[in-house]
């Protein structure tokens, strides 16, 4: 028996709002495009429990740099001399950055030395085989989480994970899990592994703060180093 016509009506009608309702085949992801700061509470980039866990040759370099500290010698911070903080020290400083979100890959730009971070959501890299300072990210989508895995980092002493000065080798891989907390609060979930200088991975959470109606200024590092002096 043929449909009515005003049941084929009824039918395209609930047709159509099938398509216009949001569902998982139709759900947009978070956008974090914006200009965002790590809050002071979460920015040393600590553990969320216990110390770090070293293996002996990373206890040996950690160490050796807290002793230094200790006596105002923070010659060892390669920051002071320009060079690029690496991931995700770099997301941890004081300073604004821009997240500019788009389909295939997810932009960071630091005010920072005017640095910038590449995160690809393709599954392949753009980037050249050679280690870099902030590293080679790859990201994709776990529902509304953006999972972002790193490596292929510059090793320490270029680079360290935090300003306390946490050393890392050439095999550190760094995981981070965004979610939107609210729309003006993003979390970063970290996973630190390097099984050349720990016994285990290790955890520790960003919080980041969207900054409205903020650009991001110049940033010239001599002569921020220049004014310290």
């Amino acid at each position: 028996m043929m449909p009515s016509v005003f049941e084929s009506r009824i039918g395209i009608r609930c047709l159509t709002l099938l398509f216009l309702m949001p569902g998982p085949a139709f759900a947009r992801h978070p956008d974090f495009t914006g200009v965002w700061q790590a809050t002071p509470k979460s920015a040393p980039l600590l553990p969320t429990s216990g110390p770090i866990p070293f293996d002996d040759r990373g206890a040996a370099l950690y160490n050796a740099i807290q002793a230094r500290t200790k006596v105002g010698d923070r010659s060892w911070d390669t920051l002071n001399q320009c060079i690029p903080p690496g991931t995700p020290r770099a997301m941890a400083q004081p300073y604004p950055f821009e997240i500019i979100q788009e389909p295939t890959r997810v932009s960071l730009l630091f005010q920072l030395q005017r640095l910038d971070r590449s995160i690809s959501l393709t599954g392949h890299s753009n980037m050249s085989s050679d280690p870099t300072f902030m590293g080679d990210s790859l990201g994709h989508w776990e529902g509304n989480t953006l999972v972002i895995e790193s490596a292929n980092f510059k090793t320490t002493p270029d680079t360290f994970l935090n300003d306390s000065g946490a050393p890392h080798s050439d095999q550190l891989k760094v995981t981070e899990r965004w979610s939107s907390v609210n729309p003006d609060t993003l979390k970063d979930e970290i996973k630190i592994e390097d099984p050349k200088f720990l016994t285990r991975p290790w955890h520790t959470v960003l919080v980041l703060r969207r900054l409205k109606h903020v650009a991001i200024a110049e940033d010239v590092c001599v002569d921020r180093v220049r004014a310290k002096h």
